[in-house]
Formats: C-alpha cells, sequence, structure tokens
C-alpha cells in the first residue's frame, strides 16, 4: 500500500486555492481593492459600554472590513485575495528565469567545465554569506525602482531575484549532470571517439 505524500497533498491544496483567488477573486470578497472608504462611526466598547465612535483610517476589524484599512481607507483583505495574482506571477517569473539561468550553467559544470563549476561555487558561497533577500531589498530601495508601473515592476524583480538566486538550481542540475556523466553508456560512446557535445 502506498503512503499518502501529506506535504504535497497539502501544497496541491493550497495551490489551488491561491489560483482560484488569482482567477476569480470576486467569488472571496465583493470589495474593490482600491476604494478608499470614507471615515464613519463604528461601535466601540468603552469601560464595558457599547459606544457609537467616529474613527479615521486605518479601521480595525469589524464585520464591513474582515481584516480592517490600511491608512487610505481600503479594505486590506481584498487587497490580500487581488494581489494573489501579482504574487503568483512573480513566483512563475522567478522560478522560470532562474532554471533558464541555471540549466545550460549547471550541464557545462556538470560536464567538467571549471569555469563554470567556479562559477556557481563563487555564488553559492557569497550568498551563503550575504542572503539575498537582504541584497534584494537594498537594490530595490532605489527610486528607480519605486517608481515602476506593476507590471514592468514584477518582470524586472524577477530577473533581479533570479540572477541572485540561480546558482542553487545550477548546482541541482551539476549534480545530476556529474551522475549521468559517470554511467557507463557515456564512457563507452566516449571510447569509441564521440564529443563531448
Amino acid at each position: 500500500m502506498k503512503k499518502i505524500n501529506y506535504p504535497l497533498l497539502l501544497g496541491s491544496l493550497l495551490f489551488l486555492f491561491f489560483m482560484a483567488a488569482a482567477m476569480f477573486p470576486e467569488l472571496f470578497t465583493d470589495k474593490d481593492p482600491m476604494f478608499e472608504e470614507p471615515p464613519r462611526n463604528m461601535e466601540v466598547m468603552v469601560e464595558g459600554e457599547v459606544k457609537d465612535e467616529f474613527t479615521m483610517h486605518p479601521i480595525w476589524p469589524s464585520e464591513d472590513n474582515l481584516m480592517g484599512t490600511d491608512v487610505a481607507g481600503r479594505d486590506i483583505f481584498a487587497r490580500l485575495v487581488y494581489g494573489t495574482r501579482n504574487t503568483l506571477r512573480l513566483g512563475f517569473y522567478i522560478a522560470l528565469f532562474r532554471i533558464l539561468l541555471g540549466m545550460p550553467i549547471g550541464m557545462l559544470a556538470g560536464m567538467g567545465k571549471n569555469f563554470f563549476r567556479k562559477l556557481i561555487l563563487f555564488f553559492n558561497t557569497y550568498f551563503s554569506a550575504v542572503p539575498i533577500l537582504i541584497l534584494s531589498f537594498l537594490i530595490f530601495r532605489m527610486n528607480f525602482f519605486r517608481n515602476l508601473q506593476i507590471d514592468r515592476s514584477i518582470l524586472l524583480y524577477s530577473v533581479i531575484l533570479a540572477v541572485l538566486g540561480w546558482s542553487r538550481v545550477a548546482g541541482i542540475i551539476e549534480d545530476a549532470v556529474k551522475r549521468i556523466m559517470e554511467e557507463d553508456f557515456i564512457e563507452g560512446q566516449i571510447a569509441i571517439g564521440k564529443t563531448w557535445p
């Protein structure tokens, strides 16, 4: 009898949930994430008594706003739901660009090309000392990145995060290629005169 892979099952369910939120946000909230609600009167508990009090933004969680509002009066829950689309797109682009960068370099390093092996080693060593998150935060604090439109910033952020983090993917591919290169059929092909490519 096969064991159930619970982490994979849970991850798949979460992924489906986030995909549903990204593709059909109106199923999760009926509020517009950009609508700025005006300040209003709310019931508050003061010394054991319920009183009507005028509140300014940010407003705390209530029946109208599940997670409250931000300082501009926008519903935080609606912004989270509508933000899943951008978050999933950013994650997809980062993974894609890391594979596109790491795969050829990892393959060349696994086939014995020393320059690429040293390049992977340098990036892995450097970014274990300087975390990618801190370095990317410093880069993104530049004014150029702050003023970008959301679509362009997602693409640019994913390229920068891919450039900073491709070495882990390349290291995994390098190890896999090394194992394949040690197989008997590879040695046989080299013995009969085939070239590396």
